[in-house]
């Protein structure tokens, strides 16, 4: 690979340029046009838990977001082609030229656009993302499974398991179809037939493909660490903000550069394996001989024009935005909410739970309520026992003194089913505030909102706490009975802006979280708070980008990261600080 590589640079580069630029001026406006219309003709803001069937009830909607998976599915395979192209150009001795490489990627257009090439869309947009195996799309990279989903799984033991076997049966899957492009650009008909080579092909070698891959983004992560200590000698020279900023930028574009070449040597290997595969050779042929004068100055003259005014327009803003964030105040107004108590301390949702918060330096206490069957509120997550207490009945099913008797079992750790009165003077006898989820499980009472306002103001006639759930009318009907009151609307799965409410705050999922969402909800005098965030790194982030509360298990991690933040200043440190979280690719 390495020679085909030194062959082979200049026109990666070009082309990571061109991708990029096509990306940013091209493709991310046609799909947030698209994703504005279907928004628009359904008559919603963003695309989540409660305005999914409204989207999927307008034909206009659907018709956009059809258009959307479209041409998202046409990016990621020219961009995940492309390098397939370039190496297989480079085995046949060719030159990588712009007409050349286009003609590769005419030829695997023509076999896509055909009923098989619709297999490509869950491929691109799902499995290849999910896996992280092979070269993914810069459109795909943030595709995971959401972590209150993984989170949620891995909390009992058949969760855990199931969560492995899907990831397994992901991983193995993605491994068997990683020769698939290379065949598509290789000369297979169509689309069925290059994944039926590569899985047929793969048999014995998904281990050898897996440590490869490993060891390419491993080579691209130690060089981006040596180029990040570099630019901490150079901030340490001259440690002021401006540094500071202009080596983070420079990282980030050394970042970017690393992420192509991986991505081209990521596919360079594949094309070279499924060669071997079917018997060819990896022997390069001696280059043609290379034409002289106006053929060869006119091409390498226009890439350099490329180069030249990708830097001239991607650098300042690459640097400036960096040196704004070095620069701006340090981290310390975000709040650190425990997630339905402290799980890693005691049972979620229990007194000892609240406790162990408290102690470790929450300044706030999410916790789930339900209605029992004789209208007492309990705190509790899950509408069965099944998960704490081993128990089939629903909550609805018992009375509270029944709930109240329910032992809960959580790790290591015991406890009793609490009510709400329980809690509530609990909290405020440890000086703690609340965020009480209201969980409706579909059997309340007709005045359960009216049930949970009248709880809460006799509970908490200060109004202290905060009241939250996923269920926009409900929450719409608490805030109407108490508008005194602070509610927050949670938000499992946002695509556009953020939903339309009059809650004082909106609680988003990390995995839906973008930066436009937190100004905007300032400009509406809206707090913003992000769930589940228990990665050290997610939550140093959410504490630079300002955001007002992190839901969290890990209580202690996130209270100690967030006194870090407040006591880190100087310029080195906060390059550091920046820099590193940028060194990994995955």
């Amino acid at each position: 690979m390495a020679p085909l590589l030194r062959r082979t640079w200049f026109p990666v580069l070009i082309t990571m340029l061109v991708v990029q630029g096509v990306l940013v001026w091209l493709v991310i406006p046609v799909l947030n046009t698209l994703m504005r219309t279907a928004l628009n003709a359904s008559g919603v803001d963003g695309l989540n838990q409660t305005s999914i069937l409204d989207v999927l009830g307008a034909p206009l909607a659907v018709l956009a977001l059809v258009g959307f998976a479209l041409v998202a599915t046409v990016f990621a395979l020219a961009e995940l082609t492309v390098f397939s192209v370039i190496a297989q150009l480079g085995f046949d001795g060719e030159r990588p030229t712009p007409r050349a490489v286009l003609h590769g990627l005419g030829a695997v257009a023509r076999k896509v656009c055909r009923w098989q090439g619709l297999v490509l869309i869950p491929y691109l947009l799902l499995l290849l993302p999910l896996s992280h195996v092979g070269v993914t799309s810069v459109l795909t990279e943030h595709i995971a499974i959401p972590k209150f989903v993984s989170g949620e799984l891995t909390k009992t033991t058949a969760g855990t398991v199931l969560y492995v076997v899907v990831i397994a049966v992901i991983a193995y899957a993605a491994l068997r179809f990683a020769l698939s492009l290379s065949f598509l650009t290789g000369g297979s008909r169509s689309v069925l037939a290059a994944m039926g080579r590569s899985f047929t092909q793969t048999w014995r070698s998904q281990g050898a493909i897996a440590l490869v891959l490993l060891a390419i983004g491993g080579t691209a992560t130690i060089t981006l660490l040596l180029c990040a200590l570099i630019g901490a000698g150079v901030v340490a020279l001259v440690p002021t903000p401006a540094m500071a900023g202009t080596a983070l930028g420079v990282l980030d574009i050394l970042r970017f550069l690393a992420l192509g070449f991986a991505a081209a040597l990521a596919a360079f290997f594949l094309v070279a394996l499924a060669r071997l595969r079917e018997g060819g050779s990896l022997q390069m042929p001696p280059r043609r001989t290379r034409r002289t004068g106006r053929a060869t100055v006119l091409p390498t003259a226009c890439a350099v024009l490329v180069i030249a005014a990708a830097v001239l327009l991607a650098a300042p803003r690459v640097v400036a935005d960096a040196e704004a964030l070095i620069s701006a105040p340090p981290a310390g107004k975000t709040i650190v909410i425990g997630h339905r108590g402290y799980p890693d301390a005691a049972v979620e949702n229990s007194l000892e739970g609240l406790t162990a918060a408290a102690a470790a330096g929450a300044d706030m206490v999410e916790l789930d309520i339900q209605e029992t069957k004789d209208g007492g509120l309990v705190v509790l997550h899950d509408s069965t026992l099944q998960r704490l207490a081993g128990d089939p009945r629903a909550i609805y099913d018992l009375t509270t003194a029944e709930a109240e008797q329910i032992t809960l079992r959580q790790g290591d750790h015991t406890a009793k089913i609490p009510t709400l009165d329980q809690f509530v003077r609990t909290a405020r006898g440890l000086g703690i505030r609340l965020l009480v989820e209201v969980k409706p499980h579909g059997h309340e009472a007709p005045d359960f909102a009216a049930h949970v306002v009248a709880a809460m103001d006799r509970l908490d006639p200060d109004r202290t706490d905060m009241i939250q759930s996923l269920d926009h009318d409900l929450i719409t009907r608490i805030r109407t009975l108490d508008p005194e009151r602070a509610t927050a609307y949670v938000v499992g799965l946002q695509l556009g802006d953020l939903p339309r409410t009059g809650a004082d705050a909106i609680v988003i999922e990390d995995w839906s979280y973008d930066s436009t969402m937190l100004a905007t909800a300032h400009a509406q005098c809206q707090l913003v708070y992000v769930w589940t965030v228990n990665d050290p790194s997610l939550i140093t982030d959410y504490l630079n980008r300002g955001v007002d509360g992190i839901i969290t298990d890990n209580i202690e991690t996130a209270v100690a990261l967030r006194q870090v933040a407040r006591d880190v200043t100087n310029p080195v440190s906060r390059y550091l600080q920046q820099a590193l979280r940028r060194v990994a690719l995955g």
